[in-house]
């Protein structure tokens, strides 16, 4: 039975041995203009309320349609710009929140009356 404990005693030992703590010298300094992090300056996480909605190339419905935007999903809108005014039921709204994709070429625009209460121009800002 003592035999058995200084074999496993052994092993023990042997395995911490084998696998041994990284130096510092031997660690590599992440870059941080890896593609992987997205940089964002400002803006703010909105969702989109009342419906789905097209996201336009300006701030108005004669541009043309680059995605839809689901209702009820958080989207990082970074500026409000002025635009089309959108009456819906007595409610005019002429503020366009631009929302940027890393996959598109540019940005697009979906008015205020389809963004929660984060998108203003007190939190974004003007475009």
């Amino acid at each position: 039975m003592k035999l058995s404990a200084i074999i496993a005693a052994s092993f023990l030992a042997l395995g911490t041995a084998a696998n041994p703590i990284a130096e510092l010298s031997d660690l590599e300094p992440r870059n941080a203009t890896d593609e992987v992090f997205d940089k964002r300056v400002g803006g703010a996480g909105c969702r989109i309320i009342n419906a789905d909605v097209n996201c336009r190339s300006g701030p108005g419905t004669q541009y043309r349609v680059i995605a839809t935007a689901k209702k009820g999903v958080l989207y990082f809108f970074t500026c409000v710009k002025s635009g089309e005014c959108i009456n819906i039921g007595g409610s005019v709204n002429c503020g366009w929140d631009r929302l940027s994709f890393r996959d598109f070429e540019s940005p697009c625009f979906v008015n205020g009356h389809y963004t929660d209460n984060q998108c203003t121009v007190a939190n974004l800002g003007k475009c």
